[in-house]
C-alpha cells in the first residue's frame, strides 16, 4: 500500500525539504489507524534522516504504545545511513533495517545495538532488491505493508510493479518550487498513455483533505 500526502500541485515537501504538515490532523489520525491494522510500515532511509518519524501507531482506541499491537517498522537503507539516534529505535515494537550486502561489520553491529534487526539483501550498488525484501517479509507472515515514503522508494516500487493499492491524501495548498519533490520518483511513464491507472477509485474527506484511494489496475 503506497500512502502519501501531497499538495494540489503534487508536492510532498518544499524545495527546502519541509513537509510538516501537508496533511491535516484528521488525515494523520487516520494514518495511525492504518498503522494499527497493517503488519508493517516501510520507509526509505532518506525519510528517516530528514523527517525522523516515529512510525508507530498511536491513539488507536487506547491501544497504541503496546508492543504487540505495533507494526513492524522496515527501513530500506542500502548504505546503512539510519542514524543511531533515530526515534524509531525508541518506540515500542520492532524495527528492521534492510541493507545492501555486504554491509560494514561495525555499521551492522552499531545498528543492532541501537535496537534494529539488520537484514542484508541483494543490491545493485546501494539499491536493494525490493522484490526480495517483500518476499522475505512474506515468509515472515507479513502480508500487508504500508509504505510511507519517500519519493525514491515510491518510484522504485511503482517502476517494478510492486504496489497493489494507493492512498493519496491531497491537501488544498499550493507549494510550488522547481526543486520541490513530487510524491513518486523513479523512471515513471514515458507517455501519458503509459501511466498507471487506479481501478475502483474512491474519494473520501478528512477535514480539509481529500483521500483518493484505489487499486493499481495496469497501464
Amino acid at each position: 500500500i503506497a500512502k502519501f500526502a501531497m499538495s494540489l500541485d503534487g508536492k510532498i515537501a518544499t524545495q527546502n525539504g519541509d513537509s510538516k504538515w501537508i496533511s491535516g490532523e484528521e488525515s494523520r489520525n487516520f494514518v495511525h489507524y492504518l498503522r494499527h491494522i497493517v503488519d508493517a510500515v516501510m520507509v526509505g532511509a532518506n525519510t528517516v534522516v530528514i523527517d525522523d518519524p516515529q512510525l508507530s501507531a498511536r491513539g488507536c482506541s487506547g491501544k497504541g504504545g503496546k508492543t504487540r499491537l505495533q507494526p513492524l517498522r522496515v527501513i530500506v537503507d542500502g548504505r546503512g545511513r539510519t542514524p543511531l539516534s533515530a526515534r524509531v529505535f525508541g518506540e515500542p515494537g520492532k524495527t528492521l533495517v534492510a541493507v545492501a550486502k555486504p554491509l560494514d561489520a561495525k555499521k551492522a553491529e552499531d545498528l543492532r545495538r541501537a535496537g534494529a534487526e539488520v537484514v542484508q539483501l541483494t543490491a545493485e550498488g546501494d539499491t536493494i532488491d525490493l522484490a526480495e525484501l517483500l518476499g522475505m517479509l512474506g515468509k515472515r507472515q507479513v502480508t500487508s505493508v504500508l509504505v510511507e515514503g519517500g519519493n525514491k522508494l515510491f518510484g522504485s516500487l511503482f517502476d517494478q510493479d510492486l504496489v497493489d493499492k494507493v492512498l493519496a491524501f491531497v491537501s488544498p495548498m499550493i507549494i510550488g518550487g522547481d526543486g520541490a519533490k513530487s510524491a513518486v520518483g523513479g523512471h515513471g511513464a514515458g507517455m501519458v498513455a503509459e501511466a498507471l491507472h487506479l481501478r475502483g477509485a474512491k474519494i473520501s474527506e478528512f477535514g480539509e483533505d481529500v483521500l483518493i484511494s484505489g487499486y493499481v489496475g495496469g497501464k
